[in-house]
């Protein structure tokens, strides 16, 4: 809470102590002087934890609120290495590739947007089947890991404990041109369409 008098300015944190106070002119003090940056910064300073490193305050953050992940191209990586073969695999552990669930833990993930990419050369080709083949494989990875859930709603996420996973199609290129495709795909749990 950020409180401005004439002649002193005081930031009050969550826990209700003052955390700093400072002095300036009236005339060239303003009550919302703040850049959203550095609100940010002081707000992470100002938490009424106890906690006394950034590592410790930046755990706490993350217990309370969920990190996602906006991209992971892990379902493209999984076809161009192990051919959509999630048997000559394990996902806990995958040094080929830049994710795994180890590492996504490691990291605090909360939820993670698994892209289901095709080459923009498969346009009116077979862009549709090698989309529906990655959409295949995320579902697989949801179902055949108990670390990740796959979600569709707000309130999934919310009120999961494990990983959230949704599912982008990566290029319009995907649904040729296709309204029906692009229902259907929303059937299957897809709930973004990035237009690369």
């Amino acid at each position: 809470v950020f409180c401005h008098t004439s002649t002193h300015n005081v930031l009050t944190g969550s826990n209700g102590t003052d955390m700093a106070v400072w002095s300036c002119p009236p005339s060239q003090c303003s009550g919302f002087w703040f850049r959203p940056v550095e609100l940010l910064f002081l707000s992470l300073l100002c938490t009424g934890s106890v906690a006394t490193s950034l590592e410790e305050r930046t755990l706490n953050l993350l217990s309370r609120e969920r990190l996602i992940d906006g991209h992971n191209d892990l379902a493209l990586k999984m076809r161009i290495i192990y051919d959509n073969q999630l048997s000559k695999v394990d996902l806990r552990k995958i040094p080929q590739t830049a994710t795994d669930i180890s590492r996504m833990q490691a990291g605090h993930i909360g939820a993670q947007v698994f892209s289901a990419y095709v080459m923009c050369t498969a346009q009116e080709k077979d862009a549709v089947r090698l989309t529906l083949e990655q959409v295949d494989l995320i579902l697989r990875m949801c179902n055949e890991y108990e670390e990740l859930e796959l979600v569709t709603t707000a309130a999934g996420m919310r009120n999961t404990k494990k990983i959230a996973c949704l599912i982008s199609i990566e290029g319009g290129h995907s649904i040729d041109s296709s309204l029906p495709t692009l229902r259907m795909f929303y059937q299957l749990g897809v709930r973004s369409l990035a237009l690369t």
